[in-house]
C-alpha cells in the first residue's frame, strides 16, 4: 500500500513548487487535485506533494482501503476559505477522513458528491482522505462503480436459468424491458421518473454501453448483444434499457465491453456476461444451442469461485476472454488464449494457469485457482487490464506484471509469460528508473500498454506502428529493451499541466491502437491511429508516429471539461461533466450513423451533444 502525501512547508524552507496564499490547483499524479482559493492559507505555507511507500492506518471493521491514502500535513491547519478536493473513485466505496496519522476513527466525508467516478468535496482543514470499500464479507461493487452501501451476501453464485446462446441477450424482450417504473431498490427508471445521471460509458468493437446512477444500462451501435438479431441502435435515445438482472435488491455496479461480449459486475459482487459465445469467454461452462436466444436476465451469474466470501470487484473483457479481480486481490481468467493471456501456464495458453488453453467452455471458472501473479507476501492486485493477447496487473506496491504475447509485455525478451512460465516466476516490468516513483493506473490497447506514474509521467510499451506509444516513432518497445530505457511520453508543454487519467480503445486491433489522456486543466489529448477521425483533430492523421503528442493541441471537445472517455474501432465518445455525451469519428458516430454515407472527420466541438433519452 502506498500513500500520496501533501505537505506544507514553513517560511524557512527553500522555495518549492506548489500553491500558497496566491491560490491555485495542486494536481496529483493519479488524478486527485486540491483547488485552493486565494488566501486559503497564509503566506508562510505552500502546498506540495510527495509519495511515500507505506501506511499503517487501519480501516473500521467491514471496510478496507480501496486506493491510496491522501495525507495533508501539518495536520489541523484550517483553510480561511474551503478548498475543493477531488479524489478518484476506484472500487465503488465511500470517501472517508482521518484528522491525523494518530487518529484511528475513520469518518465519512460530509457533503461529498460522486460524479463520473470522482469524489468531490469542499474541505475546511488539512486531514487524511481515503476511499473505503466493503471487505470480502460484503458485496463489493465493481471498481469505479456502485456505492459502499450496496453490500450483499452469498457467493459468486452458480449458473442458473437457461444456458447462454450464440448471442446472449438476443431475445427481443431484452433491451426493451426495464427493471421497475421507479428508482426503487435494485430497480431502474426512465427519464420521466428520475432523469438518472450517466456514470460510465464503455465501448466494444461496434457499440457503446452506458451505466446510469440509477443502475440502468443502455447500449447502442451495431451488432448490440441484448436485442433480437443484434439490432442496429444508432443513438442512445433510440435504444431501450438492457434487462440484466431481475433479482430483488441486486443492481448493476460496473460494466466492461470487449470485442464481442459485455459483462456487468453486480452489487452483490457477482458477474454476468452476454454476447458472442464460443471460446468459453462468457464462462457459463457450456455451449448452448445456436438457434436459441437468451436475454442476460434469464441466466444466472458466472460461477467464478466456490468461496462464498469472495466478491468480484472488477471485470475486463478482451478478445476471446474475460478476467475478474476478486476482493482478496487475486485474479481469475476464462475463455481462450493460446498465446498465454489467461496466465495459467502452457496448457491454458494466455490465461496464465499452465494447462489447456480454453476455460469456461465445458467447465466454470470456479474449478480453477487464481492466476499466480506474485509471490510477495502482502502484495495484491489492485487493477487489471487486457489487450488483444496480453493482460497486465497493477499491484498494491505500485509495480506491474504482464503476461501473454512476448512483444507486448515489456520484459525485453521473448519469454511467453503466462504460457511457458507463470507470471509469478518473473519480475515486475521495469517502467522507470526514478526511485520511489510508482505506477498508479494502467490502460491496455490491442498490442500495447501504458502506465500513469505517481510523478504524473506516462510510459508506454508494446507495438508502436500507429504512434500509440507516443514516442515520435513506430518502433516496438519492450521486445528487446526495457520500457525504462526510453523516455516518458511528452504529452504537453503547458506549464504546470499534467496527465491525470488515461483511456484506451478496446482490445481488437482496429479499435485499440490509440490513447487519450485527461489533463489537470481538464483538457483532452489523444494519440495513435487517427483512422476515421477518432483522435478528434478533424483529420485522419496518426499522432505520435513522427511527432510527440505535445506537438498538437488539445482535442476540441467543448467548453465543458471531459471527464470520461470510451473508444471503439472508429469513433470516440466523451462523457462530459454536465452529463452530456459528445462523440466523433467513424462510421458508428451517432451523428451520421444510418445516413448510408461515410462520416467525414470533424472537430468534436462542431458536433452537438447527443441526447440520452
Amino acid at each position: 500500500m502506498w500513500v500520496l502525501a501533501i505537505a506544507c512547508s514553513g517560511p524557512s524552507a527553500a522555495p518549492k513548487p506548489g500553491v500558497g496564499s496566491e491560490g491555485g490547483v495542486v494536481t496529483l499524479g493519479d488524478g486527485a487535485s486540491l483547488d485552493l482559493p486565494a488566501g486559503a492559507v497564509s503566506s508562510s505555507l505552500r502546498v506540495e506533494t510527495k509519495v511515500v511507500s507505506t501506511r499503517n492506518a487501519t480501516p473500521p471493521a467491514g471496510l478496507e482501503l480501496a486506493g491510496p491514502v491522501y495525507a495533508f500535513t501539518p495536520h489541523g491547519t484550517r483553510f480561511a476559505e474551503p478548498a475543493h478536493l477531488r479524489i478518484p473513485e476506484r472500487s465503488g466505496g465511500t470517501l472517508y477522513t482521518l484528522d491525523d496519522e494518530q487518529d484511528t476513527t475513520w469518518a465519512p466525508v460530509e457533503g461529498v458528491k460522486l460524479k463520473a467516478h470522482i469524489f468531490e468535496a469542499d474541505v475546511s482543514h488539512i486531514s487524511l482522505f481515503a476511499e473505503l470499500a466493503p471487505t470480502s464479507t460484503g458485496g463489493a461493487a465493481g471498481a469505479g462503480g456502485g456505492h459502499a452501501d450496496e453490500a450483499g451476501s452469498g457467493g459468486a453464485g452458480n449458473t442458473g436459468g437457461a444456458p447462454p446462446s450464440d448471442g446472449i441477450g438476443g431475445a427481443d424482450d431484452i433491451g426493451g424491458a426495464t427493471g421497475s417504473s421507479s428508482a426503487g431498490e435494485g430497480g431502474v427508471c426512465s427519464k420521466p421518473m428520475c432523469d438518472p445521471e450517466p456514470t460510465q460509458i464503455v465501448a466494444a468493437s461496434s457499440y457503446y454501453c452506458a451505466l446510469f446512477a440509477n443502475h440502468a444500462v443502455k447500449c447502442w451501435g451495431a451488432y448490440v448483444p441484448g436485442f433480437r438479431d443484434d439490432a442496429y441502435q444508432p443513438r442512445p435515445a433510440d435504444a431501450p434499457l438492457v434487462n440484466i438482472t431481475t433479482t430483488p435488491g441486486v443492481s448493476v455496479s460496473r460494466l466492461a465491453a470487449g470485442y464481442s461480449h459485455t459483462c456487468a459486475v453486480l452489487s452483490d459482487g457477482t458477474v454476468k456476461c452476454w454476447g458472442l459465445t464460443g471460446s468459453g469467454r462468457l464462462g457459463y461452462g457450456q455451449e448452448p444451442p445456436t438457434d436459441t436466444d437468451w436475454p442476460p436476465s434469464s441466466v444466472g451469474t458466472v460461477n467464478v469461485t466456490s468461496n462464498p466470501d469472495l466478491k468480484v470487484t472488477q471485470v475486463i473483457t478482451a478478445k476471446n476472454r474475460t478476467c475478474v479481480l476478486l476482493s482478496d486481490g487475486t485474479v481469475k481468467c476464462w475463455g481462450q488464449s493460446p498465446l498465454g493471456a489467461l496466465g495459467y501456464g502452457i496448457e491454458y495458453g494466455g490465461l496464465g494457469y499452465g494447462s489447456a488453453f480454453t476455460i469456461g467452455d465445458d467447465e466454470t471458472p470456479s474449478v480453477m485457482g487464481a492466476v499466480s501473479i506474485t509471490n510477495t507476501p502482502g502484495v495484491k492486485v489492485t487493477q487489471i487490464v487486457g489487450g488483444e493477447d496480453h493482460n497486465c496487473a497493477l499491484l498494491s506496491d505500485g509495480t506491474v506484471k504482464c503476461w501473454g504475447y512476448p512483444n507486448y509485455l515489456g520484459y525485453g525478451n521473448d519469454v511467453w509469460v503466462g504460457r511457458d512460465v507463470l507470471p509469478s516466476s518473473v519480475g515486475s516490468v521495469s517502467i522507470t528508473t526514478k526511485p520511489g516513483v510508482l505506477a498508479t493506473q494502467l490502460v491496455a490497447g490491442a498490442t500495447f500498454t501504458c502506465a500513469l506514474l505517481s510523478d504524473a509521467s506516462v510510459h508506454c510499451w508494446g507495438t508502436g506502428e500507429d504512434g500509440q506509444l507516443g514516442l515520435g516513432d513506430t518502433e516496438t518497445i519492450g521486445d528487446n529493451e526495457l520500457p525504462s530505457s526510453v523516455p516518458p511520453v511528452h504529452v504537453t508543454d503547458a506549464p504546470g499541466v499534467t496527465v491525470t487519467k488515461l483511456f484506451t480503445g478496446q482490445s481488437n486491433p482496429e479499435g485499440g491502437q490509440y490513447v487519450c489522456a485527461r489533463l489537470s486543466d481538464m483538457s483532452l489529448k489523444c494519440w495513435g491511429a487517427g483512422l476515421q477521425g477518432k483522435l478528434g483533430y478533424g483529420n485522419e492523421d496518426d499522432i505520435g508516429d513522427d511527432e510527440s503528442p505535445s506537438a498538437v493541441g488539445a482535442v476540441s471537445v467543448s467548453t465543458v471539461p471531459g471527464v470520461t472517455v470510451a473508444q471503439m474501432a472508429g469513433s470516440t465518445c466523451a462523457l462530459l461533466s454536465n452529463n452530456t455525451l459528445q462523440c466523433w469519428g467513424g462510421v458508428w458516430d451517432p451523428h451520421c450513423a444510418g445516413s448510408g454515407l461515410p462520416c467525414s472527420p470533424s472537430l468534436p466541438s462542431a458536433l452537438p451533444a447527443i441526447p440520452w433519452w
